[in-house]
Order: C-alpha cells, then structure tokens, then sequence
C-alpha cells in the first residue's frame, strides 16, 4: 500500500504502511496531517482513519471506497480538505528528531560560549590578593555558614564596578547573538554548529523568539540559577518518545536535524 501525506497544501509520499506507522509513533506525522491511498474517496486526517490512535489499520478503517473507484492526490476535489486543515496541520517534510548526543553537546557549547569568555572577562579584575582572602573564605568548610556568605559578599564587593559591567556587557551581547540566530535560523551557536534546529510543533516552522528564546532560554537560566538540579529533571526528558525536554514541552518546539 501507498500512502500519501498532505500539511499545508503540499503533497508528500508515497510512503508505505510501515513506514507511515514508524512516523506516527516517532512524532512526524501527526493526527491533523491528512492522507490518502487507493481506495478512498477523498483525502481525510490520519486521525479520522486510526480512530484517534497512533497506528493505522487500514481493515478497521470506516472511510474505504466501497464503490472501488479511486482519485488520485492532485484531484481539484481535495482542496477544500486541505483548506480546511490548514491551522492545525505541521510541516509537510517528514523530519528526522535530533539524536540525544547531539543536543546534549549543542548545550554544552553554548553553556561553554557564555560562561569561559565570562570567567575569563572577571578573572582580569582579581588581584592576587583577591584570590588568597577568597581561599581562605572558600576553603573553611564545604558549606559555606552565613558568616562565610557575608563575608564573601563583602570581599566581591570590594571588586570595581567595571568589573561587572564588563561582563554583563558580554553577557548582553552573547544573548542578543543567540536570539538573532534563533529568530534567522532556529539556531543557536550550539545548534548550529551540529546541524540541528527548534522547530514549532505545530506547523513546523522555526518559533516566535517569545518561545524559542524567551521560555526556553532566559526563563530556564534564571530557574536553574536559583535551582541547579532541576537542569537534570528537565533533560531527564529527552529520552521521551520524541525526546522533548521540560522546555520543549512549555514551548511547544521540537528539535530536529537541520538537513532535512
């Protein structure tokens, strides 16, 4: 059996019933796409042919052609269904998800890209005498007291201004570097560099930077700053079906391979 597959008034196939089945469960295609093979009438969404499950069963489906004539999927007939599926449908090229390796090392890049040139930045406003009273501080117990945080409080605050201001100058830029990629490519530096891209799960398209840069990026720091295990809560979800992260989830995006 051929099948074909339709998202945005575009065409793509055939594929056979294995395969159409393998994307199903990988995330894909979807239940909004819609799809045709000999033996119907009209094109219809692969949810109505499953009953809403993520396998099809052509012999349990209710819409065969009993009079057995067939279309073919470039029919005029079929431009309504399409018209009308529009909103919910994803993109129409079957895309490949990302491997695990690949984002986990796209992360670390990225992670490495904002803090080594920030370290770097700071460390050329510490004195050596900076660093043996913080030493000294850092090295009386393995949990820092509250006597010990103030103090440490207190010797960074004896750092010049500039200091901060250099780095937040950097950081500054390295985000707004970040958020021009997303938006242009659905890229960032990491990402880039593996060949891979956030894609809105919905229609395919590279998301609102509100999404792939705001919820994703800016909201995520700020809660792994305050809360650095829940990092490890929040990957512990790539390795889900369509290896979506607690990000990913609240953003609506997937990654995947940017060859495709």
């Amino acid at each position: 059996m051929q099948i074909y597959l339709a998202r945005n008034n575009e065409q793509a196939g055939p594929y056979s019933l294995e395969q159409v089945n393998q994307m199903l469960a990988s995330g894909q295609v979807v239940l909004t796409d819609l799809a045709w093979h000999e033996g119907m009438s009209e094109w219809k969404p692969l949810g109505d042919l499953t009953s809403g499950q993520l396998v099809y069963q052509p012999s349990l489906s209710p819409f065969q052609n009993q009079s057995g004539t067939t279309t073919t999927p470039s029919s005029q007939q079929n431009k309504s269904a399409w018209a009308n599926h529009n909103q919910s449908a994803r993109s129409t090229v079957a895309f490949q998800l990302a491997s695990v390796n690949k984002r986990i090392l796209a992360k670390i890049i990225d992670i490495l890209l904002l803090w080594l040139p920030s370290s770097f930045i700071f460390s050329q406003f510490i004195s050596p005498e900076f660093m043996r009273q913080y030493q000294a501080i850092a090295g009386q117990s393995v949990m820092p007291t509250p006597t010990q945080q103030e103090q440490m409080l207190n010797l960074l605050g004896t750092l010049p201004s500039t200091a901060y201001w250099a780095v937040g100058i950097y950081a500054l830029l390295y985000f707004a570097g970040q958020a021009f990629l997303l938006y242009k490519s659905g890229q960032s530096v990491g990402k880039k560099a593996l060949k891979i891209k956030i894609i809105d799960e919905q229609n395919g398209q590279i998301p609102l930077l509100t999404r792939s840069f705001l919820i994703r990026s800016i909201v995520f720091i700020l809660i792994n700053y305050f809360a650095f295990f829940f990092i490890i809560i929040d990957f512990a979800f790539i390795f889900s079906e369509r290896r979506r992260t607690l990000h990913d989830r609240l953003a609506k995006t997937l990654v995947v391979d940017a060859n495709n």
